[in-house]
């Protein structure tokens, strides 16, 4: 155990420590209500646990602290300088007890195969990072998020906890490290999503805020519930599994890049696409969940997967459809809008009904054998060609 001195000073400096000793690999670090103000001038050893309870100095920090095992917070009163551009660097599986206390400096995890145990709830004022080698486990509580996250490594981050966006800030990528925990963002702030961001399997809930996702793309490659009828995403692209609606999700770009099947089934909402869907994937995309197009965009296939929801053009704008769509199963349903099929081919995969689609001039329509289409009108006053 090495004890910060009632002198203080810079980290490297025996004069710092009780005993006159620098920590070293695996010491534990101990603030008391007398120690002085603490420079972290230099990058520390790997620490066994650092303990702030009943330190009313300041902290500064200039390189970061190294630990593993155990974080304690402390009861608060102490001041965490720096500029929050170094923090705690935490390594090995670690229990984090915040006692109420927010950090406000970086905070990052580098584990492989490490769980990270909350206490109670930890709330970070500064930026966090995960840059961890390989799966990284949090569990308990809630992390509430009130600068930037950033995923620096392809390592997946999961378990128990909540990941709260409660602040302004940025979620970004680096690489492709996946998030399954539970996302909620909830914040009177300003959430930027930047880039490529990777989630999927837990409930990714939004609840209020201004979000800002310019830009971006959600990549969803496996079953994941969704519940974000207050925002609208930029570009969201499925690869696989179930995606299960629990409210309306509005995106303006809906990419559907399933080489498998997919399921995109309503359990209280539907899609709605501001601009673009995109379907190229060889799988089929299925589900009970309505896609309604409702703005001006388009709706191509650079495959032949088929789409099996019920659609709904709806728009006041212009659709364009690309050279070749393929549907069945489902029902197509024309109620308002331009709608551009030049040079567009619509294929009937199996058993589909159309309703209103005489209004829309596909250049030719394609059914297969033995597949049962029902219409409310046929292709009459259309230039379709119908083989």
């Amino acid at each position: 155990l090495r004890t910060v001195s009632n002198t203080g000073g810079v980290w490297n400096a025996v004069t710092t420590w009780v005993g006159g000793v620098v920590p070293v690999a695996a010491d534990t670090v101990d603030f008391t209500a007398t120690s002085g103000n603490l420079v972290v001038n230099v990058t520390t050893a790997t620490l066994g646990g650092i303990n702030f309870s009943n330190y009313v100095g300041t902290i500064t920090f200039n390189a970061n602290i190294q630990v593993n095992t155990s974080v304690n917070l402390g009861t608060g009163g102490y001041t965490q300088a720096g500029g929050g551009t170094f923090g705690l660097t935490i390594g090995l599986s670690t229990t984090i007890t915040s006692n109420g206390v927010s950090w406000n400096n970086l905070l990052t995890f580098i584990g492989n195969t490490a769980t990270y145990t909350l206490a109670d709830n930890l709330n970070v004022t500064g930026n966090i990072v995960l840059a961890g080698t390989s799966s990284i486990t949090f569990t308990g509580n809630i992390l509430y998020i009130g600068r930037d996250l950033t995923i620096s490594s392809t390592a997946t981050a999961l378990g128990t906890t909540t990941f709260n966006f409660n602040g302004t800030g940025t979620w970004s990528y680096s690489s492709v490290g996946l998030i399954r925990n539970n996302i909620t963002i909830d914040t009177l702030g300003i959430l930027t999503i930047s880039g490529n961001i990777y989630y999927n399997t837990g409930t990714l809930t939004y609840i209020s805020g201004t979000v800002v996702s310019t830009g971006s793309v959600l990549n969803i490659a496996a079953s994941t519930t969704i519940n974000t009828s207050g925002m609208t995403w930029r570009d969201i692209s499925i690869t696989s599994g179930t995606q299960t609606l629990t409210s309306d999700l509005n995106s303006e770009v809906l990419r559907m890049n399933n080489a498998v099947t997919v399921n995109v089934d309503t359990s209280g909402g539907n899609v709605y696409i501001l601009e673009s869907l995109i379907k190229s994937g060889v799988g089929i995309s299925q589900g009970t969940a309505s896609i309604n197009l409702i703005g001006t965009g388009t709706w191509t296939h650079t495959a032949v997967g088929v789409l099996r929801n019920n659609i709904n053009i709806n728009t006041t704008g212009t659709l364009t459809i690309g050279t070749n769509v393929y549907y069945g199963i489902g029902t197509l349903t024309y109620l308002s809008g331009k709608i551009n099929a030049k040079n567009s081919t619509f294929n009937i995969s199996s058993n589909a009904t159309l309703i209103n689609c005489n209004k829309i001039n596909f250049d030719n329509i394609r059914v297969n054998q033995t597949s049962i289409v029902i219409m409310n009108e046929f292709f009459s006053g259309s230039p379709s060609l119908v083989t």
